[in-house]
């Protein structure tokens, strides 16, 4: 994401994304978004970037899609390989 912008430059911009990411509350999620969106003051490759690489894939990286997710629905990466020892493993001293 920085690619497309400097962060210091648009500091304004940069909280209120960092806000959308974080936000678990959907309504919050769709107006933080609209307003990035619609920014004219807003980098167009920014808001582009967003719009085909983010929106897209937003339940997986958007807390209001990950809220209430189990350990192996939170990604497909070394931690599932994790959790999937550390069960093992439980389960064989049990």
């Amino acid at each position: 994401m920085r690619r497309h912008f400097v962060t210091d430059a648009f500091k304004l911009l940069w909280d209120k994304i960092q806000i959308w990411v974080k936000t678990g509350d959907s309504a919050e999620f769709s107006r933080i978004w609209d307003e990035i969106s619609t920014d004219p003051l807003a980098p167009k490759s920014l808001v582009e970037y967003l719009k085909t690489e983010w929106i897209p894939v937003s339940k997986m990286w958007s807390k209001v899609s990950r809220q209430n997710w189990h350990i192996f629905e939170e990604g497909d990466t070394n931690m599932l390989i994790e959790a999937y020892v550390i069960t093992s493993v439980i389960q064989i001293y049990d």
